[in-house]
């Protein structure tokens, strides 16, 4: 994932070999929010059907459903859900199941 500038505007918690990945596997990124000014951690699932999903996981509450994404890929999953949720939903509306 690249932000305008160019560079890379999550990290890799882990410093996984994405091509890697085997089914069932999770792994962390770190991200934080320029609109909102908040950190998350990224939590993405290689799940068995193939498909990856990234949920925000904020003071070791991981969000719901709703502000969840899933893709075939690991790196548009988590671009969809920054792209989609982190920086369009307000970190208190998508954590608010766990206030």
């Amino acid at each position: 994932m690249e932000d305008v500038a160019g560079e890379r505007n999550y990290v890799d918690r882990c410093h996984v070999d994405h091509s890697s990945l085997e089914s069932g596997s999770t792994h962390q990124f770190e991200y934080k929010s320029p609109k909102f000014k908040t950190k998350y951690t990224i939590e993405v699932t290689h799940r068995p059907d193939g498909l990856f999903q990234a949920a925000p996981i904020r003071t070791g509450n991981k969000a719901t459903k709703p502000y969840c994404r899933i893709s075939n890929g690991m790196d548009s999953a988590i671009r969809l859900l920054i792209s989609e949720v982190l920086e369009k939903t307000s970190p208190k509306k998508i954590f608010a199941a766990h206030q």
